[in-house]
Parts: structure tokens; sequence; C-alpha cells
């Protein structure tokens, strides 16, 4: 797994894009980082993984018809991909209570063999110190 890559690109990303950084938003960071290493992590259960941000409907997040060439959340979430891999991770301060992360997903699907990688945009909105909503 990338999980250094991960934490040394979100490092980089929080010191070169967020001077003046309030001390809530680097906990909305650190809560969001570890959404993302969840999802990777094979051994995590969708509900371990979605406890850590339990403010969010995620039985509501991309509930559409699983794509074979688009990775989402919801279906990271349901097991229609596995060896799930986020990679160069940005975050984006756009007001107090919105964060953008944008990055590259990499997964397969249970009966391939072959990865796809898909260029993704979540956006989180946050009330006060906690985290509200997801959108893909």
């Amino acid at each position: 797994m990338k999980l250094p890559q991960l934490f040394l690109a979100l490092m980089i990303a929080i010191v070169t894009s967020s001077h003046g950084l309030m001390g809530q938003n680097i906990g909305k960071h650190q809560k969001i980082l570890k959404f993302y290493e969840d999802l990777q992590d094979k051994d995590k259960s969708s509900r371990h993984t979605t406890a850590s941000i339990p403010d969010i409907k995620w039985n509501e997040v991309s509930p559409e018809i699983i794509s074979p060439d688009k990775i989402s959340v919801g279906a990271i979430l349901r097991r229609h991909w596995i060896n799930v891999q986020f990679e160069d991770l940005k975050f984006q301060i756009v007001t107090e209570d919105r964060i953008v992360v944008h990055g590259t997903v990499k997964a397969r699907q249970p009966t391939e063999c072959d990865f796809i990688s898909n260029f993704f945009e979540h956006t989180w909105i946050s009330r006060k110190e906690e985290l509200i909503q997801f959108i893909e």
C-alpha cells in the first residue's frame, strides 16, 4: 500500500496550500485522511471505515448503479472494488466549512485482474468541528 506516500502528499499539501490554517481544519484534514486510509485497508469493514465520520449518511453516498469504469466511494464501501489505492491527494480549503480533496484512485473489481485508475474530486462539508456531508 502507498500509505507513507499518501501521508507525505497530504503533509505537503497542508503545508503549501493552507498557510494560516485554523486548528479545527487540521482536525478535519486528519479525519478525512484517516477515512481514505481506511478505504485502502482491506481488513477494515465498511462499518469501521464510516464510523470515523458518523454524521454523514453513508448509505446515501453514490447509490447509483455500479459502473465497471468508475470507482466511487459508495462502490468501494459496498466492496465492488478491491485493492484500492488513493494517490496524489490534494486538499483545498474553499471556505471554512468546505474542503475539496482531489487525486487519483486505482482499484480493481473482485472478478477482474486488471486495475483501472480514475481522477476524483470529493467535497467535504462541515458544521463547526463535524464533517456532515460528502459529495462525490
